[in-house]
């Protein structure tokens, strides 16, 4: 994917401007592209550092002059392993199917 899966991922463990991300983004209207922006800002997006950003789904839209702060959580399910997360039928072995990437919605769609 986008990032090692071998090098740790930081985590901000505290709330607050002091402990997260800021970003400071400079945007001049003479290095847009005129042919392919109808509008002038940016476009953001946060998702995980190990999965694909799709970010016509998944970002947001800041314009110019405008001040931002936005909030979020992650939550993040593990499967329990056996003797309770072998389901077979009649004690069929079930392969592990599992990639070890993060499973994001909106790729499984554009798979199929």
């Amino acid at each position: 994917m986008l990032n090692d899966k071998d090098i740790p991922i930081n985590i901000a463990k505290q709330p607050g401007k002091k402990h997260g991300l800021q970003l400071y983004i400079q945007v001049h209207k003479e290095d847009t592209l005129p042919l392919l922006t109808k509008d002038l800002g940016v476009r953001i997006v946060i998702h995980d550092p190990r999965s694909i950003p799709i970010i016509s789904k998944n970002g947001m839209d800041v314009r110019l002059q405008d001040l931002v702060s936005i909030s979020m959580a992650y939550s993040e399910i593990n499967r329990l392993g056996e003797p309770w997360g072998m389901c077979a039928k009649d004690g069929q072995v079930l392969a592990n199917n599992y990639s070890g990437d993060p499973y994001i919605q909106s790729v499984s769609y554009m798979l199929y």
